[in-house]
């Protein structure tokens, strides 16, 4: 084929072993601890004042949802299945969110921001997404081959669009299990910003990545939350990262940073609305893609790790707490499993994690 005159320069192995998209959620997080009949019925109110035919909205315990017609039932699902799969396996789903889908309809999240009602999610609609990422993928092909043709650059993103290849992060990843990830790291934030109200002063939300939990609770809280394909495909990442010897000692995996922000240190939200939450969608770089998707699968693994100990669904639900009240991470796990705070189990605690990592994938 014509497209792999492109391809002799290696550019194929890295970006089909590499290649990964990142959308970071970014926001103003509210004081949610009084709620009201008066909000709930502003909610009611404000919804039967879109005058847009085409455009539906309806409230449900935790929010709202806006949504043309043609996404808003299956829209509706995801919300309410998120905020469901984190009570599970989290806690209470305390909070008003206002998720927004479609660019068009970012004008809505506005309303909520003077009103300081919601948490508000605005998230470009699925055809939207993808002409983000092919944005942002020819971008990337240009700079890193000036001189590529057109032809060359769009079959190689269409090869991406059309999920053809299995290493793909987020891009591969389903609308249902895109949407539910992010909103789990909405309704996270909310219940991390709840909690510490209660047991000491709030710090700054970390707006850079997830609640200022630390990063793999962030995003195994999230994965947790996309559909059973996407989460069986986050258990072949890790089963790819065991075999190539890309897991971290949990010792250190558990402080660690996520690639993304060790990468994009001052990455901010364009957003034209300080209060909106934005996706954003970049191309990482060689060097980091392969880290972030092993990062993402080791998050995951290690909450399947803990249930699996601790035969308890909600144990990370507790681990956050420890921490919100002011134990480290490391601490906090330990006393999951061993019952003790005390380091000197590290060794033990790896142990069992390998052993576990080890039967999954026998």
């Amino acid at each position: 084929m014509r497209v792999l005159s492109f391809f002799k320069v290696g550019l194929f192995i890295a970006f089909l072993t590499m290649f990964s998209i990142c959308y970071p959620i970014q926001g103003q997080v509210y004081d949610y601890s009084v709620f009201s009949e008066v909000h709930e019925q502003n909610a009611h109110k404000w919804c039967q004042s879109i005058e847009e035919t085409d455009v539906m909205c309806a409230e449900t315990r935790g929010g709202i949802v806006i949504a043309k017609k043609d996404y808003f039932p299956e829209t509706f699902s995801y919300f309410n299945s998120s905020r469901d799969i984190f009570e599970t396996n989290v806690g209470r789903a305390d909070g008003r969110i206002m998720l927004i889908l479609g660019s068009d309809l970012y004008k809505y999240a506005d309303y909520a921001d003077t009103k300081n009602q919601f948490y508000t999610i605005t998230i470009p609609t699925p055809s939207e997404r993808q002409d983000l990422i092919k944005i942002s993928l020819i971008d990337s092909l240009k700079k890193m081959n000036p001189n590529i043709r057109t032809e060359d650059s769009e079959a190689f993103v269409k090869l991406v669009l059309d999920r053809s290849f299995g290493d793909s992060d987020e891009a591969s990843m389903s609308e249902g299990g895109f949407l539910q990830h992010e909103l789990c790291h909405a309704w996270l934030n909310l219940y991390v910003t709840e909690a510490e109200s209660k047991v000491r002063p709030l710090p700054p939300i970390d707006a850079a990545y997830g609640s200022g939990l630390p990063d793999w609770m962030d995003e195994a809280v999230a994965i947790s939350c996309e559909g059973d394909a996407d989460k069986e495909r986050r258990l072949v990442q890790l089963q790819r990262a065991y075999n190539s010897n890309a897991i971290k000692p949990l010792s250190s995996f558990l402080t660690q940073r996520h690639p993304y922000r060790s990468s994009n240190p001052g990455n901010q939200s364009a957003s034209g609305s300080e209060n909106a939450v934005t996706i954003s969608v970049q191309i990482n770089s060689s060097g980091t893609v392969g880290e972030a998707t092993a990062y993402s699968a080791q998050s995951y693994g290690t909450m399947k790790f803990l249930q699996f100990k601790t035969n308890n669904p909600r144990i990370l639900g507790s681990i956050i707490g420890d921490v919100i009240r002011g134990s480290d991470p490391v601490s906090a796990v330990l006393k999951s499993i061993v019952l003790t705070r005390d380091r000197s189990n590290l060794d033990k605690v790896e142990q069992l994690w390998r052993t576990w990592l080890s039967d999954q994938f026998k």
